[in-house]
């Protein structure tokens, strides 16, 4: 005995192309036509109300884009398909974020401020994560 029945399915009743039986396969995550579509207009519609805010309300574009995000996000809209995956998304762009910052640290202005800023700096870093 295999471990497979006639049909193709294993004993423990699951296909045998990969398929644990929770749209995940050893390959990644299959997502639906619908999720690919509904995340294509989640972006456009950020990527729209980032226009508006810049050009009709002369603000910056991050300001329509983070009111989009509210108001399509789970609390209100829940229109977000796959919030998980958003949220990792969320976290590796501040990650990015905060290297493209230390990245455009001038070192004569950081000689400049000296010791002072950089306890600042220093504290302001560790005193949010110190506090949880």
């Amino acid at each position: 005995d295999d471990g497979h029945t006639d049909d193709g399915h294993t004993d423990d009743g699951h296909t045998d192309d990969g398929d644990h039986g929770d749209g995940h396969s050893e390959f990644g995550v299959h997502i639906t036509y619908e999720d690919l579509y509904n995340t294509i207009l989640f972006f456009t519609c950020i990527y729209v109300c980032g226009q508006i805010a810049s050009k009709l309300l002369k603000m910056p574009n991050l300001v329509g884009e983070i009111v989009c995000g509210i108001l399509l996000g789970p609390p209100l809209a829940d229109f977000v398909p796959n919030p998980e995956a958003f949220v990792l998304l969320g976290e590796v762009g501040l990650i990015l974020l905060v290297v493209e910052a230390g990245i455009d640290i001038d070192l004569s202005t950081l000689k400049l401020v000296g010791t002072r800023g950089f306890l600042i700096a220093v504290v302001g870093s560790l005193l949010p994560i110190a506090i949880g």
